[in-house]
């Protein structure tokens, strides 16, 4: 889809199932009873990157109906407008659990999806039927607002702003957007992203990477030294160092630090 096609407005993410069965009633069709190798949507992951063109979906302002574009080259529906019926957006955690485990369990690489792991694997269903109950009390979303840096990289989403290097800056802090971040992040290379400043998430890149050399350990040694005396960091700083990304040696050399100044707190009281 080319940026003439698609009109920008408010980014969305909404589940997969839910899409198909908006498609479905268009065209007449009933999803009720479909089986696994029946549904018509590509499983790779729950979830489907879209624009909100107009309406509203607050449960508390229903006034019309939103009306979305699909914007996610993995998806069959990709450049398709439809209107999100206000039954659609919400579900019960037992037709929720259904589809989760109704749905196709494939893996449809690096490009498409958030294929992390291996096949017949997934990150999106962290909710098992198993412990529904116990984790969901009421009605879900099936439609979530996005944050800046969601989307695919093509386009209509050429203006879309850099995959953030921690987790707690993002605007919209849920599943699609954390691991569609964890997925942008894993294709260029960067496997560890910040949860606050003592939190590492570390995906395997099952490759040889340059992360681990000597020269990587000294700038972080030295990121360390610095920001000792002189405080943080900042990214955009403009300083004699530059803020470095998310890194194992980081936190080790933090936990270093703390650990020695926490001994000579202790040196100085006894004395």
């Amino acid at each position: 889809m080319s940026a003439s096609e698609v009109v920008l407005s408010s980014k969305v993410w909404i589940r997969s199932v839910t899409l198909e069965k908006a498609f479905a009633r268009q065209d007449g069709i009933s999803t009720d009873n479909l089986t696994p190798g029946e549904r018509r949507i590509d499983k790779s992951w729950e979830w489907t990157f879209a624009w909100l063109l107009s309406g509203n979906i607050d449960a508390d302002n229903q006034a019309k109906a939103p009306l979305i574009q699909v914007d996610d080259e993995c998806s069959i529906y990709d450049g398709k407008k439809i209107e999100i019926s206000s039954d659609l957006l919400f579900s019960s955690p037992s037709d929720l659990m259904n589809s989760i485990k109704s749905s196709v369990k494939r893996s449809a690489g690096r490009k498409c999806g958030a294929s992390l792991t291996s096949p017949g694997s997934s990150l999106s269903s962290s909710i098992s039927p198993t412990n529904a109950k116990k984790k969901i009390d009421k009605t879900v979303p099936n439609i979530l607002m996005a944050n800046a840096s969601d989307g695919n990289l093509r386009g209509s989403n050429s203006h879309i702003e850099r995959v953030p290097h921690d987790l707690q800056t993002l605007s919209n802090l849920h599943e699609p957007s954390v691991v569609h971040t964890l997925h942008r992040r894993y294709d260029e290379d960067m496997i560890y992203t910040s949860t606050g400043s003592q939190i590492l998430v570390a995906l395997n890149p099952f490759k040889f990477t340059m992360l681990y050399e000597e020269k990587v350990l000294d700038k972080y040694a030295e990121l360390g030294t610095w920001e000792q005396s002189f405080g943080p960091v900042e990214e955009s700083s403009g300083g004699e160092l530059e803020a470095l990304p998310p890194h194992v040696f980081r936190i080790a050399d933090n936990s270093f630090r703390a650990m020695m100044n926490a001994l000579q707190e202790d040196g100085l009281e006894d004395a």
